[in-house]
This record gives structure tokens, C-alpha cells and sequence, in this order.
């Protein structure tokens, strides 16, 4: 693995790096009582036994999607190619490498404040 290089911050990004901080921080801190508050009103949800509670102003509901299949092909056609023998594990492997495309990795932006865990971001660039 290739060593990673770096530049020193200007002043200017440095600074912006400083508020980026701070902000993960407040932002962090807020989303723990928005999780509490969300938790709270589900639970009450639940403990009556209905879709929702409605206030004021706002109502929430909990519903639960219906389950989904998700067929496993490449198990099906590795179990019918052992079927037809030496010829249907050749095409199956034939077949398999014609429709098999390579998907681009995700770029990552990582900002970590020093002594701290890294926060992790997948951005486009």
C-alpha cells in the first residue's frame, strides 16, 4: 500500500478545518436527542398497539414494510450447472464472466480530528 502524502493547512484551512470540528461536535450531540426523542415516541407507538400518535402540529407513524424475496442466481444456476455435469459448470462460468461488470469504488473523504475516531463520508469526487 502506497504511503499517503500530505501538504500542510494554510491558516485559512486550518481554521475551517477548527469549525468543521466544532460543528461535528454540536451536530453529534443533537442527533443523540433527536435518537432518544424518535425512540421515546416509537415506543409509546408500540405500547398501545397502533399505527401512530398524532399532536398538535406533527404526527409520526410506524409501519413496517412488507418482506421482500431476494432469489439467490448464482447459487441456482452453480446447483443446475452440477446438474448437466462438466458442460453446464463451463457455462455457467462462460456465462457468468460475460455478464459480470466491475462497479467503481466509492471515494472517501475522511476528517479526523487528532485524537480522535475518523468520520467517514462517501462523496462523488
Amino acid at each position: 500500500m502506497a504511503q499517503a502524502t500530505f501538504v500542510k493547512a494554510t491558516p485559512a484551512m486550518d481554521m475551517m478545518a477548527r469549525s468543521l470540528m466544532r460543528v461535528n461536535s454540536f451536530l453529534a450531540k443533537w442527533q443523540q436527542k433527536v435518537d432518544a426523542a424518535m425512540n421515546t415516541i416509537k415506543d409509546e407507538i408500540e405500547a398501545n398497539g397502533v399505527e401512530g400518535i398524532q399532536g398538535l402540529s406533527w404526527k409520526a407513524t410506524l409501519k413496517t414494510d412488507k418482506d421482500g424475496e431476494k432469489t439467490d442466481w448464482e447459487t441456482v444456476a452453480r446447483n443446475m450447472a452440477i446438474q448437466f455435469g462438466t458442460a453446464g459448470q463451463a457455462a455457467l462460468a462462460t456465462e457468468k464472466a460475460a455478464n459480470t461488470t466491475t462497479r467503481k469504488g466509492a471515494t472517501k473523504f475522511r476528517f479526523t480530528p487528532i485524537g480522535s475516531s475518523s468520520t467517514a463520508v462517501n462523496s462523488g469526487k
